[in-house]
């Protein structure tokens, strides 16, 4: 998310670097580091891809960090926003506040991936199948009218 910061942490005695690449959002440069327990930080405050990786060892040691705001984890999620699991279904409903009968829904794996979207129209709840979702940490995002958060879940 936009603000969030990444470490990077050594844990071997060779020589190391985090750069970032051409098309990278932002540039950022950790220089030569050596020796376990060195770290790198960098604070992303633009959205969009990062590809990184080291100078030294660069066909072994790659990456990229995507910054994207839909992912943001809201900590005020409405007390009348439910999600209700049927685990012998794989069924998953949303309960929307009271004010968001009408809205949009995304859901993304951990890694960022959108895996559905999904307008709504005058609906206090909608209903998902997970059956085709591997089982891991997803994000629900529910947005209507200037209300907007999101919320986890797992599949399992």
């Amino acid at each position: 998310d936009v603000g969030d910061t990444v470490e990077w942490l050594w844990d071997d005695t060779l020589p190391h670097t985090v750069t970032s690449q051409a098309g990278s959002a932002e540039d950022f440069d950790s220089g030569t580091k050596t020796g376990i327990n060195e770290s790198f930080s960098f604070t992303f405050t633009v959205e969009g891809d990062n590809p990184y990786r080291c100078e030294i060892h660069p066909a072994t040691m790659f990456g990229i960090i995507t910054v994207d705001s839909t992912l943001g984890l809201d900590e005020n999620v409405p007390e009348d926003f439910k999600l209700i699991s049927n685990l012998s279904t794989d069924i998953l409903t949303a309960k929307f506040p009271g004010d968001m009968t009408t809205g949009n829904i995304k859901i993304h794996n951990i890694s960022g991936q959108q895996i559905l979207e999904k307008d709504y129209r005058n609906q206090d709840a909608m209903s998902f199948h997970l059956g085709n979702f591997q089982d891991g940490i997803y994000i629900i995002t529910i947005q209507s009218n200037n209300t907007k958060f999101a919320a986890k879940f797992i599949k399992q």
